[in-house]
């Protein structure tokens, strides 16, 4: 599920996500508010948080999140690397996090880990995706 405020960057994802088999997109939300409703009723895997958001921001939610849908693993989503915003939504229940800017393959290697087993309950980091491999 891709949590952000500009539908740009949730139809951006929602393209990206059709180009790997594996990855599968449930549901969009423009807020924390409607993150938090959809994730009892969708159950999603990985939830890809935005952390700039107005009213709710993304560790507002992250936190609520995590408290109402435990097994969902939380990435959190940025456009540049601030550990003021980045750091505090680790402490809230994030597993890591990815720059909106990072290359498509990295953040669905992100994607897979965050939802691979006991990411979510572990709070497995996943600050440094490791490279792809040939």
């Amino acid at each position: 599920m891709i949590v952000d405020d500009y539908e740009v960057v949730r139809r951006g994802f929602a393209i990206f996500l059709r180009a790997f088999a594996d990855l599968e997109l449930v549901g969009e939300a423009q807020s924390g508010a409607e993150a938090i409703e959809l994730c009892e009723e969708l159950k999603p895997h990985v939830v890809l948080m935005d952390l700039a958001m107005p009213d709710m921001d993304g560790i507002t939610a992250t936190r609520a999140l995590r408290e109402v849908c435990a097994d969902a693993a939380v990435l959190a989503l940025t456009s540049h690397l601030n550990l003021d915003l980045v750091e505090p939504a680790l402490e809230a229940g994030a597993v890591g996090y990815v720059l909106k800017t990072a290359p498509i393959d990295d953040i669905a290697r992100a994607i897979r880990a965050a939802g691979s087993p006991g990411a979510a309950s572990d709070r497995v980091s996943l600050r440094s995706v490791p490279p792809a491999t040939s």
